[in-house]
């Protein structure tokens, strides 16, 4: 379940999820908001899609009824959201079905203290892991890592060579830290 359907880094998650699990599973996947791109779209078939064309922003009664009759009748064991702010349409639920929420959280700014009204918060990085559970004190919370080995570029760096870096997201420092890569390269430039 997904407040939206494009081509960023959360969407190729889903697609990784869904296609680990085996045609015996009975798999659907919610969208919430009128968004999904065409790339969303291929990336998604031959899985069931629900769209609730709801429009964002909008606080219309309807659309809530259309999700819990759709989740009701559908009797999920576990409901797998992407979205912090989902909790605020599927905690209710549990009071009509025994299920199971869980959460993975991405990005340092993508959560508030309702997270803990999940009953398993899956961090994916040590340092997401740390923050949680640390900082905010989610007992719920495992590390489930989301990403690439870390090593030291000076490990294989020569006086001669040049560093080359490449930063693959979105523009969006608050989530990205493009502005920590910046940082970090003034550091190395007057250190190297």
């Amino acid at each position: 379940l997904t407040w939206s359907f494009g081509t960023g880094g959360l969407e190729q998650i889903i697609v990784s999820l869904l296609g680990i699990y085996d045609t015996n599973n009975i798999i659907e996947v919610g969208i919430i908001n009128n968004e999904i791109s065409d790339l969303g779209k291929r990336n998604l078939h031959p899985y069931k899609v629900t769209n609730f064309y709801r429009k964002r922003g909008s606080l219309n009664p309807i659309f809530y009824f259309r999700l819990l009759s759709k989740i009701l009748s559908f009797k999920p064991d576990i409901i797998h959201s992407h979205n912090h702010n989902l909790i605020y349409l599927l905690f209710p639920i549990k009071l009509f079905l025994p299920i199971k929420l869980i959460l993975n959280q991405h990005g340092e700014t993508d959560h508030n203290r309702l997270i803990n009204w999940y009953d398993q918060v899956v961090a994916v990085s040590e340092y997401m892991y740390r923050l949680l559970t640390k900082k905010y004190n989610i007992t719920n919370c495992r590390l489930i890592s989301n990403g690439i080995p870390l090593f030291n570029p000076m490990d294989s760096y020569k006086q001669d060579d040049r560093i080359k870096v490449l930063c693959i997201g979105r523009l969006n420092y608050k989530q990205k830290g493009q502005d920590i890569l910046i940082q970090a390269f003034n550091i190395f430039s007057k250190d190297y």
